[in-house]
């Protein structure tokens, strides 16, 4: 399979969907500042400019208890996201909140609804980890606006920018799964030509009309096995790259507590 080629400043996710030929964009930082703009609409840089005029005049009121460490916070909250996607494709895991969902022989011959579930199934984890960045990120914001006037303004910053680039983020992130797609018909594509080289019939490939032999395809060298690790990997990536906000404000907070102590 042709790999795309990838700037060393790109993003894991960028460099994942590239990887998998689904994606072929080679993104560049160059005029950044005028790609940004293009995002931002003419409300919303009324709201930014807004926001920058207060920086000054933020009132910070600092915290009566220490700040409690948002770095150890952060990768705990880490730790139990990469947890929680590993247990929905876990077939051992009590109880997961999304299951990974089972094939069946329209998984194989259905060339609409064949990658429906797990469409649907990356979506709800989006949404997931959507949910729980966001209450991260809010209690991050309140703990970095506490320690100083410096950190009080990156904190109400990053308030408004996140605020203004919120829909836009959920929109870029909602193409992955269409991407997905792509990647899931090819790898099944790819399976019946290879059944058709060795003579089989569709009819006789493993799991049509045989649902119990469908695990074959879920097999570490199945088809679906290794679309399921690529999924997987798909989903750690975007991770990453949802959480990056956060540990800018951890990192500031760091460097700001380092500074002054």
């Amino acid at each position: 399979m042709a790999q795309a080629s990838a700037t060393p400043q790109s993003s894991r996710l960028v460099r994942y969907l590239q990887d998998l030929a689904v994606a072929d964009a080679e993104l560049s930082h160059k005029n950044f500042t005028d790609k940004l703009g293009r995002l931002i609409d003419l409300t919303d840089s009324i709201y930014l400019a807004d926001a920058l005029r207060g920086l000054p005049r933020l009132a910070f009121t600092p915290a009566t208890t220490p700040v409690a460490s948002c770095r150890e916070e952060f990768l705990q909250a880490r730790q139990a996201m990469v947890e929680f996607i590993a247990g929905c494709f876990n077939p051992a895991s009590s109880a997961p909140p999304f299951s990974l969902p089972k094939p069946d022989p329209d998984t194989l011959l259905d060339d609409s609804g064949g990658f429906a579930p797990y469409q649907k199934f990356y979506a709800l984890l989006q949404s997931e980890m959507d949910f729980r960045i966001i209450k991260l990120r809010r209690r991050v914001r309140q703990a970095v606006a506490a320690y100083s006037q410096p950190l009080a303004q990156l904190a109400a910053l990053d308030t408004a920018l996140g605020d203004t680039l919120a829909a836009h983020g959920r929109k870029s992130l909602a193409a992955i799964p269409r991407l997905l797609g792509q990647r899931f018909l090819y790898l099944r594509q790819r399976h019946l030509d290879a059944q058709m080289e060795l003579g089989l019939e569709v009819e006789d490939t493993p799991g049509a009309g045989a649902p119990d032999q469908t695990s074959r395809w879920t097999q570490q060298d199945g088809w679906l096995g290794q679309f399921f690790r690529e999924m997987q990997g798909l989903l750690l990536a975007e991770l990453e790259l949802r959480l990056q906000p956060v540990l800018g404000l951890v990192e500031a907070l760091d460097s700001e507590i380092e500074r002054t102590q």
